[in-house]
């Protein structure tokens, strides 16, 4: 009974745990906020690229930039 109630536990464990999910976006850290790091959902795409943003705050900050400043913020986050 024990050993059925510890891989019971284990299981439970092992099934919250969430594993990082995949993302297409073309960078690994927040766009604006470079030492955050991207949530894969948080996404939109800008001149052929998907680029990631750590919060929607930063999602619609970007989206509500000219492209003049969505420029600058793409090269000084170093995206290609």
């Amino acid at each position: 009974m024990k050993l059925v109630a510890l891989v019971l536990a284990l299981v439970t464990l092992s099934a919250c745990g969430t594993a990082p999910q995949a993302s297409s976006a073309v960078n690994q850290k927040c766009v604006l906020m470079a030492e955050h790091d991207i949530d894969p959902e948080v996404t939109t795409a800008w001149q052929g690229k998907t680029l990631g943003f750590c919060c929607d705050k930063c999602k619609t900050k970007f989206e509500a930039m000219d492209d003049a400043g969505k420029a600058a913020a793409v090269a000084k986050a170093g995206v290609k």
